[in-house]
């Protein structure tokens, strides 16, 4: 089966990203209505979740279940051992519970690269947790994420309520409390049919109950690094730089009869050294390494890619792989044997810098041949290339000539 083009464009067809982006994404919600119930149904079914749990043994941290009505004991379908119970866990689900799978684009190929495409074009990673709830039920009470959601119907229908935004913009902090947050004016309410989605910014409450049939529905997080990130991150690094903010502040500082005035002056002149000293382009690398390091590679069939290496010829075409995330690079050319640098998926691959025209070119072009590469490469010098950028992961092989 030809994988399918996942991106945003997909999961908010008719919306236009840019309407998304402009008027939705850390606003307000949006509630896409297809008519198609098929629409998710390539990402996951339920007759995979009954054989998961039947047969794929998942971590007592990978599943839950939970009931609004009523507490779930664990030890109904989680055994001494730490293994999960099916026996248990359909009983409990036949009872009202639902059933949770955690982080499953973890274990599932096609969340996976759903994740993959959603982070491509976000720069922000992504999770999936599964949610199947029996016919009439409801998981959970009424609250809110601290992260923002695109909720996708798979199978079945959910009544929805969505209220005005307890929290703006919370932080992985600022949990839910149900006796601190009170519930808001009621702002939508839908039925959630298959193929339907619906965006919920964190911090906006909401609560949802399946109808007359079992309900399956995918719960994608998006778990954005926040400005409140970023510069806390360029304020420790002027700190290891900068001994004056390492100092303790004065002795006695919470006695009564202490003037906290005498701290002012201080605190703003440390403000006014971190405003002076902190680097962005130092703490926006760090924030580029740590999503790309954290980005796990998608190799399917890898092990037929690593068949053909030794078959490529001069007519062979390659394509770049499918969500690939790198950052390319090149020393300065007055270093001593400079070098081109691919990072990719956790590791750095250092080539000659020659190298880096035809590197750069085979990892933007969707379709080419190997004799096709630019720059000054004789013909055994490009296939040795391509036979590495294959068995890095980085392109594959679509024919061999």
């Amino acid at each position: 089966m030809e994988n399918k083009n996942y991106s945003l464009d997909w999961v908010l067809d008719p919306i236009s990203k840019e309407d998304f982006f402009a008027n939705y994404w850390e606003k307000k919600p949006l509630l896409i209505e297809r008519k198609d119930s098929a629409y998710f149904q390539d990402l996951l079914t339920s007759e995979q979740i009954e054989e998961m749990v039947s047969t794929l043994d998942p971590k007592r941290n990978e599943f839950d279940m939970v009931n609004a009505d009523e507490q779930v004991k664990r030890n109904l379908f989680i055994d001494d051992d730490g293994r999960v119970n099916a026996s248990g866990v359909f009983k409990l689900f036949d009872s009202g519970a639902t059933m949770i799978l955690q982080r499953l684009h973890r274990r599932h190929p096609e969340l996976a690269r759903f994740c993959a495409a959603m982070e491509a074009e976000f720069s922000h990673q992504f999770q999936t947790n599964i949610y199947f709830t029996p016919a009439g039920a409801k998981g959970f009470k009424v609250h809110y994420d601290t992260h923002d959601v695109f909720v996708m119907q798979l199978e079945g229908e959910k009544d929805w309520s969505i209220y005005n935004e307890a929290v703006e913009l919370p932080i992985s902090g600022q949990h839910f409390d149900r006796d601190k947050h009170e519930l808001g004016a009621e702002s939508m309410t839908f039925h959630l049919k298959a193929g339907d989605i619906v965006y919920i910014p964190r911090g906006w409450m909401h609560e949802a109950r399946s109808l007359d049939s079992n309900s399956l529905h995918i719960t994608v997080g998006a778990l954005v690094y926040s400005w409140a990130d970023y510069i806390t991150d360029a304020i420790g690094a002027v700190c290891m730089s900068e001994p004056s903010l390492r100092n303790a502040i004065p002795p006695g500082f919470a006695n009564n009869d202490f003037n906290p005035e005498q701290m002012k002056e201080i605190f703003e002149g440390h403000l006014q050294t971190i405003a002076e000293k902190s680097d962005f382009d130092k703490t926006h690398k760090h924030f580029k390494d740590l999503f790309l390091n954290s980005r796990r590679p998608l190799m399917t069939n890898q092990l037929r890619q690593l068949g053909e290496v030794d078959k490529l010829g001069l007519d062979s075409v390659l394509t770049p792989r499918d969500q690939l995330f790198y950052q390319l690079s090149q020393d300065d050319d007055d270093k001593d044997e400079a070098q081109c640098h691919i990072q990719s998926h956790g590791q750095i691959i250092s080539l000659p810098a020659f190298a880096y025209g035809p590197v750069k070119y085979s990892l933007e072009t969707k379709s080419f041949k190997v004799k096709d590469l630019p720059g000054e490469l004789d013909d055994d010098s490009k296939l040795v290339l391509m036979r590495r950028l294959v068995r890095e992961g980085l392109v594959q092989v679509q024919k061999v000539a």
